[in-house]
């Protein structure tokens, strides 16, 4: 599986985030991050695998950035195998 990029990018203050990838139905498939971050860009990287640890199939999926201002992010991503 190829690791995928993530919305990275917080507002100018630290806040609190939750960063979590989606299939394109809207079923969460992993959480990948959750807790402050500081301000300013970060990187993230999803192995491919789900909540449960297993490898998800090929295809499309969104990963989101919702932080504790009310500010979301989104982006799509393309697992390839």
């Amino acid at each position: 599986a190829r690791y995928s990029k993530t919305p990275s990018s917080i507002s100018s203050r630290p806040s609190d985030v939750t960063l979590t990838v989606y299939d394109v139905t809207g079923r969460r498939i992993r959480e990948l991050k959750r807790g402050m971050l500081s301000a300013g860009s970060h990187a993230v990287q999803w192995d491919g695998r789900d909540l449960a640890g297993h490898r998800v199939s090929s295809g499309t999926y969104i990963c989101r950035l919702r932080t504790g201002r009310g500010e979301v992010k989104s982006i799509k991503m393309s697992m390839l195998k």
